[in-house]
């Protein structure tokens, strides 16, 4: 019977990550992970968590080695778990570990290439984009939470969550539940992070779901090729050309002068600069 080390150790094979790659998306050390491939240690739940999205499967095979369809009630019971509160040491420790989690460099171009298929895909040729629309054109259905039964409402507010994704195997589509409230541009990020979290093939919860799907969410709101296009001299022209958050503006900025200094242009990036009409202004 094998074990959870020679699971990860197999899945890992297939990747094509490095072990260092792999252990930096985790956030563990690469001698952890060395020890945890070798089962000489069990990793922590959480760390088990960013495996499972790495290598595409879910924490109960990594733990178990047999796959276990999540549900939307399953999903509901993880939110209320989550919603325990933690003492000041546990976050000090968590925010450590946070801190040492990375996303390798082959990962953030496969985020940003997925998003170019998916304007290409869509069509869409002027900024800023919507990303509701662009959630309906994929065939996902949107429902705010005002429209969920109060038990699962009242889970998703007590946690302070925006927005949350499932697979509907009625429908056989993904449904998207979205806090309708706040500011315009928070909503358009959350949406925008659910189609990350989709098009990324999450199948659970972790810190480098949530990583990914945030980056991805920023990429679709600002793509770093379209920035350059608009002529952002700073965040606040990024903010207010592209509908987003100043934090997510500042984010997307900061990208933008580091690739301003790389010698050389990717086929998508390419692709999008193409995909621009003369016309630079969508609809919000």
């Amino acid at each position: 019977m094998t074990k959870i080390g020679d699971r990860i150790a197999n899945l890992l094979k297939e990747s094509g990550y490095t072990q260092k790659e792999f252990a930096l998306m985790c956030g563990v050390t690469e001698a952890a992970m060395c020890r945890y491939l070798k089962n000489e240690r069990e990793p922590k739940i959480e760390v088990v968590a960013n495996m499972a999205t790495a290598l595409n499967t879910t924490v109960e095979y990594l733990i178990t080695g047999k796959e276990n369809q999540t549900g939307f009630e399953d999903v509901y019971r993880l939110v209320a778990r989550s919603a325990v509160s933690m003492t000041d040491e546990e976050k000090m420790n968590k925010q450590d570990y946070l801190d040492y989690l990375s996303l390798p460099t082959k990962l953030y171009n496969e985020i940003e290439e997925n998003v170019a298929d998916l304007l290409v895909q869509l069509n869409i040729r002027s900024y800023p984009v919507n990303p509701m629309q662009i959630a309906l054109s994929l065939g996902y259905e949107l429902v705010p939470f005002c429209e969920m039964n109060k038990e699962a409402k009242q889970i998703l507010v007590k946690k302070d969550v925006d927005g949350i994704s499932h697979y509907n195997p009625d429908q056989k589509t993904f449904v998207i539940y979205y806090r309708p409230d706040g500011m315009k541009e928070c909503l358009r990020f959350t949406i925008g992070h659910e189609i990350g979290h989709i098009r990324m093939g999450h199948r659970g919860e972790s810190e480098l779901a949530r990583r990914i799907a945030d980056y991805y969410s920023a990429y679709l709101l600002a793509p770093t090729p379209w920035i350059y296009n608009a002529g952002c001299d700073d965040y606040t022209d990024v903010a207010n050309t592209f509908f987003v958050s100043e934090p997510c503006a500042m984010r997307c900025f900061t990208r933008y002068e580091k690739w301003r200094n790389i010698p050389f242009i990717k086929s998508y990036e390419i692709t999008l600069i193409s995909l621009l009409s003369q016309k630079k202004c969508g609809c919000r």
